[in-house]
């Protein structure tokens, strides 16, 4: 005969995964895109012409109130009417094969067709009294710039690519403490198979209304200390925020720098833009080309962001890169159209300007017409 007292452990765990699985939630979601493309050279002048879709899937597990599930996959694939070269494509491989986790795999290849899977995200989130840790596969949010990020050397992402912004992620834990409402610490440290790539700490708080933070990572190449800031203008409904990065190479001992500051305001209900300035001492030549995986080789920028609302269904953006110091431009337009509830129509492309052998002038120009659809 089974004594009682020796059921109550049993009964209390089946009683506690039966009420862990009655409140935990599943949600699925998937954002999908198609586009065909449309790409003239400015150096070779030949035009290539290319389709390409991608399918966003993301699944959340949330067990409890204090552990949770999520994964991010994407299916891309890629065709054109003549060898397939995307620096896109390339950059996944090569920041993947620092991971400890294998995340790109190639599902079918031709000379002109690609069936790729990315792994994007994949972790485990515990909740705290005061706080949360984050372990696995994931985006370390840093820095406040909207075109140029100085102190996000561990998540960088190329602006200059309007079908792709998101970034691949590091493997690693990200610890969140709530000082308070107004003071915030994060710990952070990032791993590949057998050694710690990135390790660091960032302090925010609140000064008066303003949002101020400091950073410091430590990378195998090299270390960085940064400060961002960034509030309102008085009542002027207009937003400044600021950005600089102290980078020192473990190697040389050399030291650059680089800062952004802009603005950001809504001219009216329908319209909004902002003007950001860079400054590169970080330029893309010697070694410093390790710090950033999107180089830029001028030492001056400015930069134009501008979002209009043409009609209730009809929207309209466009980003503009300036090289102060070869005077070359590359203009980023893109207009989205409400189709349904869940279906966009998408249209846009690069214009660029400049002299030969310019920064932006060697970029493609490009027009694209796609459509966008989420469930």
């Amino acid at each position: 005969m089974i004594r009682l007292n020796k059921l109550i452990p049993i009964i209390t765990l089946s009683l506690s995964l039966a009420t862990s699985l009655q409140a935990s939630t599943w949600e699925l979601s998937s954002d999908n895109t198609i586009v065909g493309l449309l790409m003239r050279g400015n150096t070779s002048q030949t035009s290539i012409a290319y389709q390409y879709s991608q399918s966003q899937n993301r699944v959340n597990y949330k067990w409890s109130d204090i552990l949770s599930f999520s994964t991010w996959v994407d299916l891309e694939s890629y065709w054109a009417n003549q060898s397939l070269t995307n620096s896109y494509i390339e950059s996944i491989n090569q920041r993947s094969s620092n991971l400890p986790i294998s995340v790109y795999k190639q599902l079918y290849s031709r000379d002109n067709y690609r069936l790729s899977t990315t792994l994007k995200r994949a972790y485990m989130r515990i909740k705290f009294f005061k706080g949360d840790m984050v372990y696995g596969l994931q985006h370390y949010p840093l820095g406040v710039g909207k075109i140029w990020r100085p102190t996000d050397i561990m998540n960088q992402y190329n602006p200059l690519n309007q079908l792709a912004l998101d970034r691949l992620g590091l493997v690693g834990v990200l610890y969140t403490y709530e000082r308070s409402a107004l003071s915030q610490w994060k710990i952070m440290v990032a791993h590949s198979h057998d050694s710690v790539t990135h390790k660091g700490a960032r302090l925010g708080f609140n000064i008066n209304g303003i949002d101020v933070s400091g950073v410091i990572i430590n990378t195998e190449q090299n270390e960085i200390i940064g400060f961002d800031m960034i509030g309102a203008l008085g009542k002027t409904g207009v937003n400044i925020y600021s950005e600089i990065a102290l980078n020192q190479d473990h190697n040389h001992g050399d030291r650059t720098v680089q800062a952004i500051i802009g603005f950001d305001t809504f001219l009216n209900s329908m319209m909004s833009m902002g003007i950001e300035g860079f400054y590169n001492e970080n330029t893309s030549t010697g070694d410093n080309t390790n710090y950033q995986q999107w180089n830029y080789p001028g030492k001056y920028y400015l930069g134009h962001i501008m979002q209009i609302q043409v009609s209730p269904l009809i929207n309209y953006g466009s980003s503009t890169m300036i090289n102060l110091s070869d005077k070359s431009v590359i203009i980023l337009p893109k207009i989205s159209v409400s189709i349904r509830n869940n279906i966009d129509g998408l249209m846009g492309g690069s214009i660029v300007l400049g002299k030969e052998n310019s920064e932006f002038k060697s970029y493609p120009q490009q027009v694209f017409i796609g459509i966008s659809y989420y469930y």
